[in-house]
């Protein structure tokens, strides 16, 4: 099963670049995963609702319907890295072709997006910025991957 990283970033900023790369790089020793980085919408901050629903319609267009979608979302289930774990290696059994992780654009997606994941869940309860969410995101996909492999890098 290919693993799918989909970001709709609004900036970038080079601390990014090298959280994002490292651990996209020591998951690619692990499993096949793809960076995919959809275009924000070009709305300000005072169409946020337009924005949000022009962004959520491009990540589903995006989507197949022989996909598995994780979405990270402040809203979601709070899960300790043990039972992610065991929800992405259930994931990987099923019989989809995909498993697409998500983080959207700064305001979040429309509830038609939420619906439709197999998962969604919240890395803190704190409200993250959008780079933060991809890097923390990334490092919790690695370190579940490390906990199936039974790795030392989880010291849980």
């Amino acid at each position: 099963m290919k693993f799918v990283f989909l970001s709709v970033p609004s900036s970038d900023e080079a601390w990014f670049s090298l959280g994002k790369d490292l651990y996209l790089k020591k998951i690619s020793y692990q499993v096949s995963i793809e960076w995919v980085e959809l275009k924000a919408s070009r709305k300000s901050r005072d169409n946020s609702n337009l924005k949000k629903q022009e962004e959520t319609q491009l990540i589903l267009k995006y989507l197949k319907n022989t996909d598995a979608v994780i979405l990270f979302d402040e809203r979601g289930l709070s899960l300790k890295s043990e039972a992610f774990s065991k929800a992405i290696e259930k994931l990987q059994g099923a019989s989809h072709k995909r498993l697409v992780f998500i983080v959207g654009g700064a305001f979040g997606v429309e509830e038609e997006l939420r619906k439709s994941a197999q998962l969604v869940i919240s890395l803190s309860s704190f409200v993250l910025n959008h780079q933060v969410a991809v890097v923390v995101a990334l490092e919790q996909i690695y370190r579940a991957l490390c906990i199936q492999k039974n790795l030392p890098y989880h010291n849980a």
